[in-house]
């Protein structure tokens, strides 16, 4: 094979005991690329990543989608260990929340602007942890370094031997190499030396437009709104892995059930 793809799926669940638990801790993604042994060895060979951007909600409503900062967060831990190809998986109505939606629209136009970088730079690991990672790339003289929080609290992202003005990409901060970033819960902090994101939204109104669209999702006048553990559905038409739970989260342009074949069909 010439391309190996692996899909560690972050599998987000909403514990009955309040905590948010994970198939695949988001600190573990880069892992199954490494274990892959091509990146930087073998010029032919390509490994990349299917990020996780569907919930597996047919087994049990408590399985969550990724949050905005999580999808993006272990899309990148991939890509930092030298993935050179991205193919975000959508088991399901990938338009069905807007941080995936917008998500992979983000994703994929960041991947583009830097993707000489990611493509042809020289890659460096600078620190790695279950809590942060910091990567740094130089192509032609310039950089770009990465740094990812992998947890639910906030850490600080350190970048040991770098020197020089970075800018955040699709941001406003500016990087000081010596004190580091602070980043927030799954936090994916970029920046760079030559501006790469001329043209592009910045993360912070992209965010927002989520933020809106999902309460718009969750404002709909209905008294059984994702009431899931509280609604049974009978019907004798076709649900495409059990999706009934479709009809009352929210969302008014996905395929819930289908009639195939029925006289009376009925929900």
């Amino acid at each position: 094979a010439d391309i190996f793809q692996t899909h560690p799926y972050l599998a987000a669940v909403n514990c009955e005991d309040g905590v948010r638990r994970y198939g695949v801790e988001p600190c573990d993604v880069g892992s199954y690329v490494d274990a892959f042994e091509i990146v930087g060895r073998r010029t032919d060979k390509v490994a990349g990543i299917i990020p996780t951007c569907f919930a597996y909600r047919w087994y049990s409503t408590r399985n969550d989608y990724p949050t905005l900062e999580e999808y993006l967060c272990t899309s990148w831990a991939g890509i930092v260990r030298g993935v050179k190809a991205v193919m975000p998986y959508a088991a399901h109505d990938m338009g069905d929340r807007a941080q995936l939606w917008e998500g992979t629209r983000y994703l994929h136009e960041s991947i583009r602007a830097l993707e000489p970088h990611l493509l042809y730079g020289r890659r460096t690991t600078l620190t790695k942890s279950k809590t942060v990672e910091t990567t740094l790339y130089e192509l032609d003289g310039e950089r770009v370094v990465i740094a990812l929080n992998f947890t639910k609290d906030i850490q600080r992202a350190m970048f040991p031997g770098v020197r020089g003005c970075f800018k955040e990409f699709r941001g406003s901060r500016t990087l000081d190499v010596d004190k580091g970033i602070q980043l927030k819960p799954f936090e994916v902090f970029i920046a760079t030396t030559a501006p790469c994101d001329s043209g592009l939204e910045s993360y912070a109104t992209m965010s927002a437009r989520v933020v809106a669209l999902e309460k718009e999702r969750q404002s709909h006048d209905s008294q059984i709104l994702e009431r899931h553990d509280a609604v049974r559905f009978v019907s004798n038409m076709n649900g495409p892995w059990g999706k009934y739970y479709k009809l009352i989260d929210g969302c008014r342009e996905m395929w819930a059930a289908a009639s195939a074949n029925k006289a009376n069909p009925f929900v």
